[in-house]
This record gives structure tokens, C-alpha cells and sequence, in this order.
């Protein structure tokens, strides 16, 4: 008889965590979707007498929608895109019922992620409505985190915080080079 050969173990081929390799790209994908929009708002903005808080909307917007695009394998990038893109509807139908609208102005709203979330009530729960009333305020806070279970929703929590630790530190060094 034949002596059975050990067998040998397969090495991974892939990433540990899937999300590395979104993660890893993401600085590229940010930057490329970034700059073009922040050139053209900038061009508008010297074309045309913006006031601050115009330019700072729209500015606002391009870098949300940045964040966005870039990673649109997270269910909150697809509805934080969605809400953008509502929003953006929403004020220009407003703009052009008051008769005020430009087809060249860029009206974008300010997203205010933690509207909504009120304060705890410092009164003594039981873990489980501790537990419940984090995820409600986690659901508020991550966008599209409504429609998500709780497994989803603690997982997009995760890349949706290390894509706006990223976010910020390419701003801040978009800043400090200029």
C-alpha cells in the first residue's frame, strides 16, 4: 500500500479583511473624484459673485459627494450619495419656484449627519434599552443606517469611520500643501 502524503496548506491569496483592499484604495479614488470638482467650483466661483455661503455649500456637497463615490461597496456610501443627490433636487426645485435659480449655480445643502439625535435621559436602563438606544443614535448617524440590521449596520459603522478618518486627513493635507 501506499503511504498517503501529507497534505500541504494552502496559503491565502486574498486580503484577511475583504475591506483592506477598498480601504487601500480609497485615497486614490477620493483624490481623482475630489480635485476635478473643487477645480470647476473654483472656476464658477471667479466666473460668477458667489457669496461665502454658497461657495461653502457647494464645496461642502463635492467633498461629501467625493466621499461618496469613492467607496461604493458600503451600503452607506450609496444612500449618503442618494441623500446628496435628493437634497440637491430638493433646493434647486425650491430655487426655481422662487424664480431664483441659475442653471450654472450649484445649490447644495448642508447634511447634518447628527440631526435628530437627542439627549440620553441620564436615567438608570437595563442593558438591553442601553444597547437599543446606542443603535437608534448609530442608525441616525451612519447614512442610510435605517434600513440596515444591526450586524449591517455596526459593519458600515466600521468603514464609514475609517473613510472619514481618511477623508480628513487627505483634507488636511490637501490644506496644508496649498
Amino acid at each position: 500500500m501506499e503511504e498517503e502524503k501529507p497534505r500541504r496548506k494552502r496559503r491565502r491569496v486574498c486580503a484577511i479583511e475583504p475591506n483592506e483592499l477598498v480601504y487601500a484604495s480609497f485615497p486614490s479614488n477620493y483624490i481623482s473624484r475630489l480635485l476635478p470638482a473643487l477645480v470647476r467650483v473654483t472656476g464658477i466661483a471667479s466666473c460668477e459673485a458667489h457669496k461665502d455661503e454658497d461657495m461653502e455649500k457647494t464645496v461642502r456637497f463635492e467633498v461629501d459627494m467625493a466621499l461618496a463615490t469613492s467607496t461604493s461597496c458600503f451600503k452607506w456610501s450609496s444612500a449618503l450619495q442618494h441623500q446628496l443627490e435628493q437634497q440637491e433636487q430638493q433646493e434647486q426645485q425650491e430655487q426655481q419656484q422662487q424664480g431664483k435659480f441659475d442653471s450654472k449655480t450649484v445649490i447644495i445643502p448642508n447634511p447634518n449627519p447628527r440631526k435628530g439625535i437627542s439627549e440620553h435621559k441620564k436615567k438608570k436602563n437595563s442593558g438591553e434599552e442601553e444597547l437599543e438606544f446606542r443603535v437608534r443614535a448609530l442608525r441616525k448617524i451612519v447614512p442610510g443606517g435605517e434600513e440596515m440590521n444591526a450586524c449591517e449596520l455596526l459593519t458600515e459603522m466600521e468603514s464609514y469611520v475609517v473613510c472619514l478618518q481618511m477623508q480628513v486627513y487627505i483634507l488636511k493635507s490637501l490644506v496644508a500643501n496649498h
